[in-house]
């Protein structure tokens, strides 16, 4: 989408399950660039439903069942019916009453009128919508990658920190055997000294007892 101007299309405001993208920009067509503001030129107005409108042929399903808008295209959404396949469509479109079509999912149209267009390619409001939902799908996406991101930032900010605490425990440990090999090498000369002095002392008692 562009930046939102005076009158922002409907196709903006729709929200359609993926998949059905195809038939929805099949149906409606240039009316989806319409706005829902009757202050533009052309618009779409929201008109009382009423129980008038004649059901779908059987086997055809609301494309209101799809497609979540603004109240104003509820009247033509209900008469609008999904079916499967091309074949079906043939088949139910003579059933149609006025102001009545079917489209497919893959884009085919059958109107109450005769007017017939065979699956092609996507219409631009067709491939807005896609964009649209793929837009949505990204967004969770990026959401979820998001929240991995912030979890896996504060297992590294714990890992530092255990990293931090590791490095200080190993300077410590490393000045606790320094002071050790330190009051060793004391103790051997101290040791050393009394060894020293305690073999002197044999000496002299040796002597003595001699005399």
């Amino acid at each position: 989408s562009g930046e939102a101007d005076l009158w922002p299309p409907v196709v903006d405001a729709l929200t359609v399950e993926p998949g059905l993208e195809t038939a929805l920009g099949a149906a409606l067509g240039d009316d989806l660039a319409a706005a829902t503001d009757e202050m533009a030129p052309i618009h779409w107005r929201t008109v009382d439903n009423g129980d008038d409108a004649p059901p779908l042929p059987e086997g055809a399903e609301p494309l209101s069942h799809f497609v979540h808008g603004p109240p104003a295209l509820a009247r033509r959404l209900a008469q609008i019916g999904v079916v499967a396949d091309a074949n079906a469509g043939r088949r139910l479109a003579g059933a149609l009453a006025q102001g009545q079509r079917l489209v497919s999912r893959k884009g085919a149209l059958w109107r109450w009128d005769g007017f017939t267009a065979k699956a092609d390619a996507p219409t631009p409001a067709a491939l807005r919508l896609e964009q649209k939902n793929r837009l949505a799908e990204l967004a969770d996406e990026l959401a979820g990658a998001g929240a991995i991101s912030g979890a896996a930032q504060e297992a590294l900010e714990a890992a530092r920190g255990a990293s931090d605490a590791a490095i200080e425990g190993e300077h410590a440990c490393r000045e606790a055997v320094r002071a050790a090999e330190a009051s060793v090498s004391e103790a051997r000369s101290a040791t050393q000294t009394l060894n020293a002095m305690a073999a002197e002392g044999d000496s002299e008692f040796a002597a003595l007892k001699e005399r």
